[in-house]
């Protein structure tokens, strides 16, 4: 039988919604599901990355956890702390969308931690996005 509804990919959903309003950030971050190399000066990167069984299953579920990681230059330790709160500030503040009902903190920032391959700083947090169901056409 095929299924009545459908459900969006948060990774997907996520990262549209933050390259938009990240967009006047200076210097810009990349949104992005990759791990990044290591990262020059001015350069950072917010990395999106399903978790969990529930995202797993996708596209069969409403609801997927989210760990969202912040990276930075080794010299960046203020700036990647503060990056990491803002990002958490507007996924936690969405205003909804058709298929992106919102965002549910799940476990705080961490401390900052150094990549030990890259050196890149990094710091992440864990959210619930809680999707909307897309009806299928018969």
């Amino acid at each position: 039988m095929k299924p009545l509804v459908e459900f969006g990919d948060p990774e997907t959903l996520l990262r549209s919604y933050l390259e938009a309003v990240l967009a006047d950030e200076t210097p810009v971050p990349s949104v992005s599901t990759e791990f990044p190399d290591q990262l020059r000066d001015n350069q950072r990167r917010v990395q999106i990355q399903l978790e969990t069984s529930d995202a797993a299953d996708w596209p069969v579920t409403e609801r997927a956890q989210v760990r969202v990681t912040v990276h930075a230059p080794s010299t960046r330790r203020s700036e990647v702390k503060s990056l990491a709160s803002r990002v958490q500030g507007h996924l936690y503040r969405h205003p909804g969308s058709a298929e992106l009902a919102a965002c549910i903190p799940m476990l705080g920032r961490s401390s900052v931690v150094t990549d030990p391959t890259t050196h890149n700083l990094m710091v992440w947090f864990l959210c619930r996005a809680i999707l909307k169901p897309i009806p299928v056409s018969a």
